[in-house]
């Protein structure tokens, strides 16, 4: 009972909140006489070169020092005073709150080895695992699968595939049960939970959410994203198209089943507050205290375990079928440019490349040039503050994969950093 009670709520804590604050319109320049940093360009670098990639500041490797938890639903004995782990790339995760706290916010996959779509040139998507299947070619290792496998596997995915081809509207999505409980999410859409499939064990064409995502909408408020009346019609727009789904089963000891091979990496999450007043940073609020002054329920562990399938015909996802977002779903900027790539810096400057989801370490002297560039198949901006405090120091609009933004910080000091569209993302910028 208590699964389905909260599951209004999950879809919001999947989601890891929505795009938050800002204007997201292109170029940006920092308001007149902000002595904290100086916005000098924003766009593309104009001098381009193919290198080789950093490494995501927090790899699998430098988890390995922390010891192994007791179930796969748990973390380690021992925690980081830093915050540790990306998602969507390592199977733990601790975030800085707003006051200060490293508290755990995600567990992805099982203990041991996780096979995970990394690199790119992995084929990863539906449509490129379907082709891999048909090809006959050598299955790349790192997939974990042979071909009986991979058989099995895409014949799961095009199962969900024509299911999700037979949702023809969201109003249609209403009548089969299922409620709005975000808005439409960056890289991700609307997600429409069916709370009467929650605790059903894993279904191939029932999956407990769906997602659906209007063309260029990426921030609509919560009051005119539409909702499901009593009657099963839809108050929203009616233009909007099911981009995929994603599957919540209950919390267990070990990593559930679900497609076959171990690519479907189920995640849960952690010191979450869902539904609060001011939606947009509810993931954000860090302390039990923030969360209910906001109106909202902190969930120190939502008990499920959940997981995206981009399937739907039309949005293959090249950051894999089974990622938590997908750069086939708006917002689409610049997304010819491959993750392997990006542009280097100015001559002088700082190079802080954007990559898998990640800031990294990022350390100029004051007056320093210092060139953000995205590398990931996915939008980011590098934005002032926190998703809970932001500031209007600097925001450098969405960059597409490959685009670049330069800025420089006048004084020495810490500056907080986060990316709009996916605000788990933080970083400090240490300007000496």
């Amino acid at each position: 009972m208590r699964l389905r009670m909260i599951a209004a709520v999950l879809a919001g804590v999947a989601v890891l909140t929505a795009a938050c604050g800002g204007n997201t319109d292109g170029d940006r320049a920092a308001p007149d006489g902000d002595p904290a940093a100086t916005v000098e360009v924003a766009g593309a670098v104009e001098t381009a070169t193919t290198v080789a990639p950093t490494a995501p500041l927090y790899s699998e490797d430098d988890l390995a020092a922390f010891p192994d938890a007791d179930t796969d639903h748990s973390f380690p004995s021992v925690a980081p005073d830093t915050p540790v782990g990306v998602y969507g790339f390592s199977r733990y995760v601790w975030t800085a709150t707003p006051e200060g706290d490293v508290v755990p916010t995600l567990i992805e996959g099982p203990r041991g080895r996780q096979l995970r779509c990394q690199d790119e040139a992995l084929p990863c998507s539906m449509d490129e695992l379907a082709a891999l299947a048909d090809s006959g070619e050598p299955i790349p290792p790192e997939l974990g699968l042979d071909q009986d496998d991979l058989d099995e596997l895409v014949a799961q995915l095009q199962q969900l595939r024509d299911h999700l081809a037979t949702i023809t509207s969201i109003e249609q999505a209403c009548a089969l049960g299922y409620q709005a409980s975000s808005t439409q999410n960056p890289n991700m859409g609307i997600h429409m939970v069916n709370d009467g499939l929650v605790g059903n064990g894993f279904v191939i064409d029932e999956p407990e959410i769906l997602l659906f995502a209007k063309e260029g909408n990426i921030s609509t408020p919560r009051s005119q994203s539409g909702r499901c009346e009593d009657d099963g019609s839809w108050t929203g727009p009616d233009d909007l198209e099911v981009v995929g789904a994603a599957y919540m089963t209950t919390l267990s000891d070990e990593h559930p089943d679900g497609f076959v091979g171990d690519l479907d990496n189920w995640h849960i999450h952690f010191n979450t507050c869902a539904g609060a007043e001011n939606e947009v940073r509810s993931q954000s609020l860090g302390s039990r205290q923030a969360c209910e002054d906001q109106g909202g329920e902190f969930l120190e562990t939502v008990p499920v375990w959940m997981m995206h399938a981009y399937a739907a015909d039309g949005f293959d996802s090249q950051q894999g079928v089974f990622a938590m977002f997908n750069g086939s779903i708006w917002p689409i900027v610049g997304t010819e440019a491959l993750q392997a790539e990006y542009l280097q810096a100015p001559d002088g400057a700082v190079q802080a490349p954007i990559t898998n989801f990640d800031f990294g370490e990022v350390r100029v002297g004051a007056g320093e040039q210092v060139v953000f560039t995205n590398s990931d198949g996915v939008p980011h901006t590098v934005t002032s503050g926190l998703p809970a405090a932001p500031t209007s120091a600097f925001d450098s609009g969405l960059l597409g994969g490959g685009q670049a933004w330069t800025t420089t910080f006048d004084d020495p000091g810490d500056y907080s950093i986060y990316c709009v569209l996916h605000p788990q993302m933080t970083a400090t910028v240490v300007v000496e």
